[in-house]
């Protein structure tokens, strides 16, 4: 999965989120990263349900209820974003 984006807004609630975007769920205590489709989620949980509540929701395959759900697209990151300290960086002049 080395090559999904997740963006840094701040969705509050799954209808705010854009229809092209991909949902990825990551346990906090194993690590694993998996995609989930938003149809499952608006089934699971309604279209207008709140991202902090689903989370509360979600349990992993290890057992724990410790998830992260993040929202963003496959592709290549922006040149000027640095994925490890999650900061614009300015390019030379």
């Amino acid at each position: 999965m080395s090559n999904f984006v997740h963006t840094d807004y701040d969705f509050r609630s799954l209808n705010v989120i854009p229809p092209h975007a991909v949902f990825m769920v990551r346990c906090t205590a194993c690590g694993v990263v998996c995609e989930v489709s938003r149809r499952y989620l608006e089934e699971k949980a309604g279209a207008h349900a709140e991202l902090k509540a689903i989370e509360a929701r979600l349990i992993c395959a290890c057992g724990q209820k410790a998830a992260k759900l993040m929202a963003g697209y496959y592709g290549v990151p922006h040149p000027i974003f640095d994925e490890k300290t999650r900061k614009w960086v300015h390019p030379p002049e």
